[in-house]
């Protein structure tokens, strides 16, 4: 597990009317964490409009009790499946062992002979161990689509994080950070790169090549070549291999946002404006 980092992993909801948190005020609960995680999962499988607003109020109760926004609170919730900072959790079943990998998200498995294969061996089909891994996974994949939802929502209304808070709920989280560390980051002048181990933390190391370890209060946001100069995106621009067939350049972010995952959606766009523009720069 990340140092400084635990987040919650809350129990799963299965049925609406037998599911209902506890909306009281939130200082009735021990651990607000625990509280936000589980009214969260829980509303994201309710469709009534009236169990909808309760929990919706609920979890805005947990923010303003914490002096946190509803975004701050969300970054902090978000479950890591006992995944380690590599992004895999491994578990023993019988004589095996099964690996969860964000990368995918997948299981793989090593039987007893140390080689790894795809599907479970006969052994441990019926382990709970692995029943429960197959649930987590599937938990894995819905977590995935929402932190990519919301760093598309943080794209399009240019929400700012305070570098502290970039490098510990996102860069280092191990379902997140897959991510936000294949993303290009602003600094407010105007400085930009990708995030890269620096010592104990994180730096931004930019398209020239240059390195900025930026201070803990410094705020810091996803960049987009929209809203930037000519001259700031031709520098993350790169041309096709030659006699790849083609001449358009394609931006180097467009092609780092697929890795570790699906390319989150408002970089297609950019992909777009990489060809429309690539003759003026």
């Amino acid at each position: 597990m990340i140092a400084g980092y635990s987040p919650p992993d809350g129990p799963r909801s299965r049925s609406e009317t037998g599911s209902r948190p506890r909306l009281g005020p939130a200082r009735r609960h021990r651990d607000w964490l625990l509280t936000f995680e589980s009214c969260r999962r829980v509303r994201a499988k309710l469709r009534r409009p009236a169990l909808l607003a309760k929990a919706s109020d609920a979890l805005d109760a947990v923010a303003v009790q914490e002096g946190l926004s509803h975004e701050q609170l969300v970054d902090r919730t978000v479950p890591a499946f006992g995944l380690g900072p590599d992004g895999v959790r491994e578990e023993q079943a019988g004589d095996c062992v099964v690996r969860l990998d964000v990368d995918g998200p997948v299981l793989r498995f090593v039987n007893a002979s140390g080689r790894v294969v795809k599907s479970a061996p006969q052994s441990i089909r019926k382990d709970p161990v692995l029943a429960d891994l197959k649930a987590t996974l599937k938990d894995l994949k819905r977590t995935q689509a929402a932190e990519r939802l919301r760093l598309e929502q943080m794209l399009i209304v240019e929400r700012e994080l305070s570098w502290q808070e970039a490098e510990q709920y996102f860069f280092d989280h191990p379902v997140t950070g897959p991510y936000t560390r294949a993303l290009i980051w602003r600094l407010p002048d105007g400085f930009a790169g990708l995030p890269v181990r620096s010592g104990g933390g994180w730096a931004l190391a930019g398209a020239s090549g240059e390195s900025v370890r930026p201070g803990a209060d410094t705020p810091v946001r996803l960049w987009h070549p929209i809203q930037e100069s000519p001259e700031g995106v031709r520098g993350w621009r790169i041309l096709p291999p030659t006699g790849g067939g083609g001449s358009v350049a394609t931006t180097r972010l467009s092609c780092l946002s697929s890795r570790g995952g699906p390319p989150l959606r408002p970089y297609r766009a950019i992909v777009v404006f990489s060809r429309i523009s690539a003759s003026a720069l």
